[in-house]
């Protein structure tokens, strides 16, 4: 509940489209107002303060003399009457108190207290909601007014007051804050809309073709027949439709909460997604499905914080086709900044000519350049290029995509829910650029790999990206088949796309031939009307209705500009006409996003240590002192070091004056410079940068040493500053502190067991296996018997309270059960038929070829899971219990199998 508490003039009130508003977004609400009118002893007491000039000269000599003035005082016969008049001519003043107010309420038939806890719990974040929701529509439609929350007694005062409807109840009065407002002014606050004159909600009817039947997969929502505004029949897409669609229009937050409605649809529906989330709230689904069986459906990795991105490595260790990943990178890096031909033709050049290929190396190339060659166009990417430098926790060239860690490859190759959130990203450009950089390595593994799952994409601000002023503009080389290129491997794969735009007249028109679903939200732009009546063939007046022969006009336009909240409009492609629904988006609108301790113990219960990662990936992109100060000439590191070191020997016996020292760094850094230019101007142009950058950063100071008559020498002389040491020392303990590069699998060696699932990537598997299928089947049923029991050893360990031998007995039993196959196969085949001259090769073959119910990627998931089961903190009674569920699950997938 809130309270009027002040307004400042010249005020203005709106409560009717408060009213209104209120009413569109179905919020219940209570609106008091309490007005007396004053008598002249307290308007002389409480109000003639608060009056300006004009009026304090109004009502001189009828309330008001003036003592200092030159002219005498005006004389009324009778200023009581004078005053009436002037009260009259205002309608009063008028002593008022406003309330406002919302409540929430649920039916209930409880029969424990922890479901009435959770009664009252969504109660209260209904509540809240609610009432900050009031407070912002009130202070939209109350301009210069404000509103104080009524908290304790306070709060039982408003209450009883709305419930009164007067202040009669304490003889003190209400407590409550009141204003004075002039009756004219008053009257502002009690104008009533017509809905509530009316009792009903009045709406102008608009004629669709509402299908009265459906094929929906999924559904998000109802249908709406506006001819008797009523919902009709579930609203949804079918598989296909689903892989195909656009969001359109409406405010950001109403487009991300129908993808996450659409996402928790297929969540249930057993369909892996990919989500881009560039708020940082899509962990709102976690929340949502938390305590359900789908609770663990999910995985989310922060930028900047789980993982970060290689911009120019594929993610394919020893990639041969890396020129291919290049490709799809120059497109998305022009597309992206809206580069120009010039820009990206020296990007290639760049990169060709560069041989370490990373982005220090390459920004310095740019800046060594000739000075004709230097222009607006070299400017640009090199400012683009220390901007990723400046950002190297998320663009790196020490991402961790090759050493076990969290990569973007990861995201397409597990069969949960992928949430990458990108909110660390502040700017719209580069969230979208890093989007399309991911899914171009997405794009090349699947060309060069099967090894994935197919996903539905989720992609926000695509109009962004595929911007049809940029693409049709002549100054770049970007055309229409860059849109073919990024989006056709993904639907000719068995992907789907689920993409958003703000204004859907910025896309570009080819984005339509692969996105033929449309839901828009309401718009009032002309010329996002105009694209939606072409493309989902909307009419607009002078045609004859559809339900009935009186009315001859259509306002489906009218309708698109004026929807409230939820309401959509939909084209599918199998029914030519669009449609009004309603979606059911409420509940997941008032989820709260998990906060990052949450994600943490959320993801350690999927088998992913973040805050381990985060470390890691930390101190593997940290900068030294010399990397920070000396940017893209700290490739110079070396050079500078030895020659600050020379210096340092000298430098107390004076005489090193500036053209000294800059004689003496350029025969350090010469020989490395003249690798990358043979210009001589240039060359001077590097050891003039790198020593104005040593006496920036102070690892040279100035000094006046004295001379014979002991004064100081007045010629500026330098020596080594006590800051290089500092670097120094800092370069010793970062390079101490980064993690050891060592190539670990999540598996477990213990007592000498062999570990079947260790695989050396350098080692290609034996051509030419012969496998038997018969010996095969019959060992794979027995051992899975064997496997069985020992799984109900586990469980009877467990009954007598044994819980360590049940984590003894349980990391071993998958380890166990692929040696003891391999065995029993090589040694019934015979050794002049095999081929297969490791466990590793043995059990890649079985999950390659469908001969077990698992990929690698499952088996290694379970390992990671029987890690974290391991390494957690929690008592030996709940691992020992999670170890068991882990095994049995695993062992009813192989009993299924065989049967």
């Amino acid at each position: 509940m809130f309270n009027l508490s002040s307004a400042i003039q010249p005020s203005f009130a709106m409560p009717d489209k408060f009213f209104r508003a209120m009413n569109n977004q179905k919020t219940p609400f209570i609106y008091t107002l309490n007005a007396v009118p004053i008598e002249k002893k307290e308007f002389t007491t409480k109000c003639t303060k608060q009056l300006n000039e004009k009026t304090v000269d109004e009502l001189e000599g009828i309330i008001f003399t003036k003592f200092d003035g030159e002219e005498p005082p005006p004389k009324y016969k009778n200023p009581n009457i004078e005053y009436l008049n002037w009260m009259e001519r205002r309608t009063g003043i008028w002593k008022t108190s406003i309330t406002i107010s919302t409540s929430s309420y649920q039916f209930t038939n409880t029969s424990t207290i922890n479901e009435l806890k959770q009664y009252i719990y969504e109660l209260e974040n209904e509540l809240y909601y609610n009432a900050k929701n009031m407070g912002k529509v009130f202070q939209k439609n109350f301009k210069k007014f404000s509103l104080t929350p009524l908290r304790s007694q306070l709060l039982i005062s408003g209450f009883r007051n709305e419930c009164f409807k007067n202040s009669k109840f304490r003889l003190s009065g209400t407590h409550l804050r009141y204003l004075y407002f002039q009756g004219k002014k008053l009257v502002e606050f009690t104008n009533i809309v017509n809905e509530f004159r009316k009792g009903l909600d009045t709406r102008i009817p608009a004629e669709f073709n509402t299908p009265l039947h459906l094929e929906n997969f999924i559904t998000i929502g109802h249908t709406i027949n506006t001819e008797f505004l009523e919902k009709e029949v579930p609203m949804g897409f079918t598989p296909d439709q689903l892989k195909r669609l656009l969001i359109t229009n409406g405010t950001f937050d109403d487009r991300e909460h129908l993808k996450m409605k659409i996402v928790s649809e297929l969540i249930k529906a057993k369909i892996p997604s990919v989500v881009f989330d560039y708020t940082g709230d899509w962990s709102k689904l976690m929340r949502y499905f938390k305590g359900s069986r789908y609770e663990d459906s999910f995985l989310h990795f922060k930028f900047g914080q789980s993982f970060n991105v290689n911009l120019i490595y594929s993610g394919i260790q020893y990639d041969s086709n890396q020129l291919e990943y290049l490709n799809y990178f120059y497109d998305v890096f022009a597309l992206a900044f809206k580069a120009q031909k010039n820009t990206i033709e020296l990007l290639k050049k760049t990169f060709t000519e560069n041989q370490k290929l990373d982005t220090r190396s390459i920004a310095l190339d740019m800046t060594v350049k000739l000075n004709f060659t230097k222009n607006y166009y070299s400017e640009n990417l090199l400012n683009l290029f220390n901007d990723f430098l400046n950002q190297s926790v998320f663009f790196s060239d020490k991402a961790l995509e090759f050493e076990n860690d969290i990569a973007p490859l990861d995201f397409i190759k597990t069969d949960k829910t992928v949430i990458i959130d990108l909110s660390n990203l502040k700017d719209l450009e580069q969230q979208s650029f890093t989007t399309f950089v991911i899914m171009s390595k997405f794009i090349h593994y699947i060309n060069h790999s099967h090894e994935y799952y197919k996903k539905v994409l989720f992609i926000p601000n695509i109009d962004i990206f595929f911007s049809q002023q940029y693409i049709d503009s002549g100054y770049n080389q970007i055309h229409f088949g860059k849109i073919d290129k990024l989006l056709a491997p993904f639907i000719a794969n068995g992907f789907g796309l689920v993409c958003s735009a703000n204004q859907i007249h910025r896309l570009h028109p080819n984005v339509f031939n692969y996105l033929k679903n449309i839901i828009t939200f309401q718009t009032t732009d002309s010329r996002d009307i105009a694209t939606l009546k072409n493309k989902m063939q909307l009419q607009e007046l002078h045609s004859s209705g559809y339900y009935s022969t009186k009315r001859n006009y259509t306002y489906q336009i009218e309708y698109l500009m004026s929807m409230r909240n939820f309401e959509v409009i939909v084209k599918r492609s199998d029914i030519f006409q669009p449609f009004p629904g309603e979606i059911e988006i409420k509940k997941i609108i008032k989820m709260l996003p998990f906060s990052d301790e949450k994600i943490y113990e959320y993801m350690g219960r999927q088998g992913y240590n973040l805050k381990q990662s985060e470390q890691k990936l930390l101190a593997k992109v940290k900068r030294t002192l010399f990397e920070k100060d000396f940017g893209i000439y700290s490739e110079f590191t070396d050079e500078i070091k030895k020659f600050l070191n020379n210096i340092k020997m000298l430098h107390n016996v004076g005489g090193l004056t500036k053209r000294t020292l800059q004689e003496e760094l350029l025969k350090y850094t010469s020989p490395k410079a003249s690798k990358r230019t043979n210009n001589k101007q240039k060359i001077k142009a590097i050891r003039n940068d790198i020593f104005e950058l040593l006496l920036k950063h102070e690892y040279l100071e100035e000094s006046h040493p004295l001379m014979a008559s002991g004064t100081e020498s007045t010629r500026t002389f330098y020596k080594v500053g006590a800051y290089y040491q500092r670097a120094l020392d800092d370069e010793g303990q970062t390079k101490m502190n980064q993690p050891t590069k060592v190539d670990v699998e999540l598996i477990f060696e213990e007592n000498g067991q062999h570990n079947p699932f260790k695989a050396i990537l350098a080692e290609e598997n034996p051509q030419e296996i012969y496998f038997d299928d018969s010996v095969y089947n019959d060992e794979l049923a027995e051992k899975t018997g064997d496997l069985n029991f020992a799984v109900f050893e586990i469980y009877f360990y467990g009954k007598q309270q044994k819980f360590e031998k049940m984590l003894d007995e349980g990391k071993n039993v998958m380890n166990i059960f692929f040696t003891s196959l391999y065995k029993a196969y090589t040694q019934n085949t015979g050794a002049n038929k095999l081929k297969f001259d490791k466990v590793s090769h043995f059990v890649k073959y079985l999950a390659k070829n469908n001969k077990i119910p698992f990929t690698m990627i499952d088996l290694h998931n379970y390992l990671k899971k029987i890690e974290h089961i391991l390494s957690d903190d929690s008592n030996i009674k709940i691992k020992a219990c999670s170890l068991y569920d882990l095994v049995s699950e695993f062992c009813e997938k192989l009993l299924y199998y065989v049967d």
